[in-house]
């Protein structure tokens, strides 16, 4: 009996280690696209004030001021 509690418990902790790896993953990958967020926005921005490229429209391709 004690030691199918036993297997049960730790059966349990590596759910719950999996779970937390979830978890962990998926805020790191959060924490890096909103870190990366603000560089993206400068190089929009660079794009275009210096080409005149702006991001996509609603055709699905890149405009170009005249």
């Amino acid at each position: 009996m004690f030691f199918l509690m036993q297997q049960l418990f730790i059966h349990n902790f590596q759910l719950l280690i999996i779970f937390f790896n979830f978890i962990l993953t998926f805020f790191n990958s959060s924490l890096i696209v909103i870190a990366c967020t603000q560089q993206y926005r400068k190089e929009l921005n660079y794009l275009d004030y210096y080409l005149g490229i702006s991001p996509g429209n609603e055709d699905g391709e890149i405009g170009v001021k005249e």
